[in-house]
Formats: C-alpha cells, sequence, structure tokens
C-alpha cells in the first residue's frame, strides 16, 4: 500500500512539473505581452549577443509612476 502512494504522488509531482514547463511557463514568459512586443526587438538587445534566458512582459502601470505619466523615463 505504501509503495502504490508513493508512486501516485511521484506520478502527480511529475504531471505537475510537465505541465510548468510545457503550459504555465511559456505563458508566465509573454504574459500581457502582444505578439508584436514579443517578437521585436527590445532596448538593450544588442547589449547581449547570446542571451541565455528570454521574457517579455509589459507592465501599463509603469505610466502611473512617474510625474510625466511616460513610466521610467523623465
Amino acid at each position: 500500500m505504501r509503495a502504490r502512494t508513493g508512486l501516485k504522488i511521484l506520478a502527480i509531482a511529475a504531471a505537475v512539473a510537465v505541465t510548468y514547463v510545457k503550459i504555465w511557463r511559456p505563458w508566465e514568459l509573454t504574459w500581457g505581452a502582444t505578439p508584436d512586443e514579443v517578437s521585436r526587438p527590445l532596448p538593450g538587445d544588442d547589449l547581449v549577443t547570446r542571451p541565455t534566458f528570454n521574457a517579455t512582459e509589459r507592465y501599463p502601470s509603469m505610466r502611473h509612476r512617474s510625474r510625466s505619466g511616460r513610466g521610467w523615463s523623465r
């Protein structure tokens, strides 16, 4: 009985891991970005010639964080 419970837990953990890697993580890396934003180059892309990580997110609330209303710029 104990071995079966362990196998069930292992199977559930494996299913969660696969779901995270195949479905959740790709969505999370581009959350809130349009397909155009995901495909176009971003500022600083020319500084890293061989990136090891790629994520695109946009933060519409950033425009409210400065007095000028333009996000990080002055």
